[in-house]
């Protein structure tokens, strides 16, 4: 039987680091840059997989 997948949907950057994260003076996040990987997603997918082997 197959369970009902219901989490909302999200988008993954794909490619998340250092250079593709852009931070004011203070340190702080102000852009995410370089999108060129993403993909939309269903729910936490890693979460998903809990227990495959």
């Amino acid at each position: 039987m197959v369970r009902r997948w219901d989490p909302s949907p999200v988008l993954n950057h794909g490619d998340m680091r250092l250079k593709n994260v852009v931070a004011d003076a203070s340190g702080a996040i102000t852009a995410v840059i370089d999108w060129e990987c993403c993909a939309s997603n269903v729910g936490d997918l890693l979460g998903s997989f809990d227990g495959v082997s």
